[in-house]
């Protein structure tokens, strides 16, 4: 009994798992397709909402436009009712795959595409279908002809089935495909995550010999990164069937060159080291097929570029793919909005010349440029309707440059679709920067201070420092060595400049700035003087040298001579009457200063030159001729007396 209610439970379990998978919402179990002319109306455009231009062709799978008008009936359509529309046989459905139909921020219905054969989209209306009233509106979804099951061509009629009446949206004109072969082709598209696209690389459908073939790709749109698992590389014989073309036989090597070490992602370039492929290989073509990301959430019409290479032997091949970002439901009015800026100044007078990066927030990408006319205006086009930051690069000669961006909303592009920002710029502040050089050189004394001397102008700006100019500067009516610099701006980008003073070195003087004055010293040479007094008097015999002499220190600048300064001389306890003069100055006035030594006279003593062939000599001697007596008659000269024993006695 217990096995067979655990049985029974276990049936239960099971069943409520298959309804629950059958019948995910349980609020859906009285959902059901709206009766009556839901769709009153259905048009067709091309894939920007443009109407086709007569004889305007499309290709296979080319993404078009269906417009419809919708009105659903009061008191009718209950949360999760649908509306099924169904295309022809031979078209498809494209990306995306699904979108929303809004009353402002509130859903009237979610739309999903289905891609099957026939192609349909339906329609599951919110609470908000069954809570208002007079509920109609507009929506737009994407297109194209299936090649694989479009059997016509020329003009085709685009219809929409909804409760089994058929609505025509109009015709357009279809040029099926007539494949001739390429080496070297390309083509991208949004998948229905609209930050992926997708790309399809064909090579050498020709199927010629390959020698050192390698294919080179770059992402050129900010923003966007590969996803590097994505990719796939099919290698195989390309064969044209007119209307197609197909690779044969083919094989995915992707692990094989990847595990070679032929796949080289690099930031935004992806390499692909193919290599050789020749005759005796069948096989020598290849479809490369990868897919990238987008790391914002894209606007409509937004575009996503990159560029490929393909080398082998002696010949090149390049290829630019752009692919657009597609919407339904939405505006998606692409590139076509317009920044416009009036620049003014002083008194509201147009300023030329501002420079303005025009900068996309949703990427941080840099979309161009705008540079003011004479007028002070300024324009760029081709945007689409997002938001942007307008920098100033460069202000108008004279202003200050702007310090935040300008912001553009996207509900400043209004109905017009241009967006008009009026930006005044303030006059630049000026500044001077003065100071004086000063010398420290005992005037000049060697003669060494130049005739003039370059001062050097830096500024300081956000920790940087460069050279703003420099001067010649030299000796002012007042002696004074003044230098100024005027004119010179407050602000750079925005940023407070610091100035700074420098100057050219001054050969042999030492530099000192303090503030924005310099002080330049130099240390005049110096010389000593020195010598010693000599006695020619008989060592004193008649005891007329003095206990001291003055000798005199002289110079002579300029052929001019004159004293210096005196110093009293006694002999030292070796008995020597030495002198010397110390921390005498080389020059004066920058010549050469000549230095003699002389004396004050002294009684009895005649001066006697020193002869030297060594320069200068600054030694004295005093010659003292003994007095002598006459003996007879006659000059005797000396008198040398000796006392002998007897004279003692005496």
């Amino acid at each position: 009994m217990k096995s067979l209610t655990k049985r029974r439970l276990s049936f239960l379990l099971v069943f409520a798992m298959i309804c629950s998978v059958l019948l995910p919402f349980s609020n859906r179990s009285n959902a059901k397709e709206v009766e009556g002319d839901v769709i009153k109306k259905a048009s067709v455009t091309d894939a920007d909402g443009n109407p086709f231009k007569p004889g305007q062709k499309i290709g296979a799978w080319q993404p078009f436009r269906i417009y419809a008008e919708f009105e659903l009936p009061d008191n009718v359509v209950k949360e999760n009712d649908t509306t099924t529309m169904t295309l022809p046989v031979g078209f498809n459905t494209s990306s995306p795959d699904h979108f929303d139909i809004k009353d402002g921020d509130e859903v009237i219905a979610h739309a999903k595409l289905y891609n099957q054969n026939p192609a349909k989209i339906v329609l599951t209306y919110t609470k908000y279908a069954e809570t208002h009233s007079g509920v109609k509106g507009k929506f737009y979804f994407n297109v194209s002809v299936n090649a694989e099951t479009q059997t016509g061509s020329g003009e085709l009629p685009v219809t929409l089935t909804v409760n089994g009446k058929i609505i025509p949206a109009g015709k357009v004109d279809y040029n099926p495909p007539h494949f001739v072969n390429s080496q070297f082709t390309k083509g991208g598209w949004m998948t229905n995550d609209k930050t992926e696209g997708k790309y399809d690389i064909r090579i050498n459908q020709d199927n010629v010999i390959l020698v050192k073939a390698k294919f080179e790709d770059t992402i050129q749109s900010e923003g966007v990164s590969f996803i590097e698992d994505s990719l796939e590389i099919w290698n195989g014989k390309w064969v044209n069937n007119v209307t197609s073309v197909a690779l044969i036989g083919k094989k995915n090597v992707t692990k094989d060159f990847k595990d070679a070490g032929k796949i080289k992602f690099d930031g935004k370039k992806l390499t692909i080291d193919i290599g050789d492929y020749p005759e005796s290989n069948e096989k020598r073509g290849f479809q490369i097929l990868y897919k990238v990301k987008l790391n914002y959430d894209p606007v409509a019409g937004e575009e996503i570029k990159n560029k490929a290479k393909l080398t082998y032997g002696e010949d090149n091949y390049s290829q630019e793919s752009t692919y657009k970002i597609r919407d339904a439901g939405g505006i998606g009015e692409g590139y076509v909005f317009k920044i416009k800026v009036q620049k003014t100044g002083k008194d509201n007078a147009p300023l030329a010349g501002a420079k303005f990066d025009v900068i996309r927030v949703r990427n941080k990408q840099k979309v161009g440029e705008i540079i003011t006319g004479q007028d002070g205006s300024g324009e760029i086009g081709k945007l689409l309707r997002d938001e942007y930051q307008l920098v100033e690069t460069e202000a108008p000669k004279g202003y200050q440059k702007l310090k935040d961006p300008i912001t553009v909303k996207p509900d400043d592009f209004g109905t017009t679709k241009v967006a008009i920002k009026n930006i005044k710029n303030e006059p630049e502040e000026k500044i001077k920067v003065s100071g004086e050089k000063t010398w420290d050189d005992a005037n000049n004394q060697d003669g060494k201070r130049p005739d003039s001397i370059k001062v050097i102008l830096n500024k300081t700006v956000d920790g940087v420092t460069s050279k703003v100019t420099d001067k010649v500067v030299t000796k002012g009516a007042d002696d004074k060595w003044k230098y100024e610099f005027n004119d010179l701006p407050k602000y750079e980008n925005g940023k407070l400049i610091t100035y700074s003073i420098d100057e050219e070195e001054v050969p042999g003087y030492t530099k000192t700035i303090d503030g924005n004055n310099i002080k330049n010293s130099y240390t005049p040479g110096k010389t000593k003087v020195s010598g010693e007094k000599t006695w020619d008097d008989n060592d004193n015999q008649d005891g007329k040298r003095p206990e001291k002499i003055t000798v005199i220190l002289k110079k002579t600048v300029d052929g001019k001579t004159s004293e210096v300064t005196r110093k009293d001389v006694t002999p030292d306890t070796d008995g020597k009457w030495k002198y010397e003069f110390a921390d005498l100055p080389l020059y004066e006035g920058g010549k050469p200063i000549e230095y003699s030594i002389d004396e004050v006279k002294v009684d009895g003593y005649d001066k006697v030159k020193s002869r030297t062939t060594n320069g200068p000599d600054y030694n004295l001697i005093n010659k003292h001729t003994p007095e002598t007596v006459d003996v007879k008659g006659k000059r005797l000269g000396m008198i040398i007396t000796t006392k002998t024993e007897r004279d003692l006695k005496k």
